[in-house]
């Protein structure tokens, strides 16, 4: 085989794993949003406060696994949204949803559409972790 062929195959080699590698990502990107949320933290990093009232707040921090304050919401009292939340790569974006639960909005609406999104902290991690899966598929590729 031609030196230009094997180049030409390598390269459609490495646009496939690109492709792989980042639509297998998705699961890296909910835990993420998980792993934020169960700290008490929205997308833009901030602590999520809501206005609890009715002593609601002292009631959920003595539920909170994570030592939160009862001003600081983890989002986890059954798992359900947790579970629900799903990540989509459309593009070059990743959305974040949890399409599968009926009161996802609702949490949104109290919460801040910003629960739904990565720190800027986890979008370095979530970067990190692509290159190294990317870098590990073009070694084999272009050895």
């Amino acid at each position: 085989m031609a030196l230009f062929d094997r180049y030409i195959t390598a390269m459609k080699q490495t646009i496939s794993a690109t492709d792989k590698v980042v639509m297998s990502s998705t699961k890296d990107v909910e835990v993420l949003n998980g792993l934020q949320l169960s700290h008490g933290l929205s997308g833009d990093g901030n602590p999520i406060t809501p206005d609890y009232g009715g002593g609601y707040g002292g009631y959920k921090s003595t539920l909170s696994s994570y030592g939160l304050t009862g001003s600081t919401p983890d989002l986890f009292l059954t798992g359900k949204f947790y579970k629900s939340i799903q990540a989509q790569i459309k593009g070059d974006n990743v959305f974040i949803d949890a399409p599968s639960l009926s009161y996802a909005p609702d949490l949104q609406e109290k919460y801040g559409k910003n629960i739904l999104n990565l720190t800027k902290g986890s979008q370095a991690t979530y970067r990190t972790g692509l290159y190294k899966q990317l870098s590990t598929e073009y070694l084999k590729i272009w050895k």
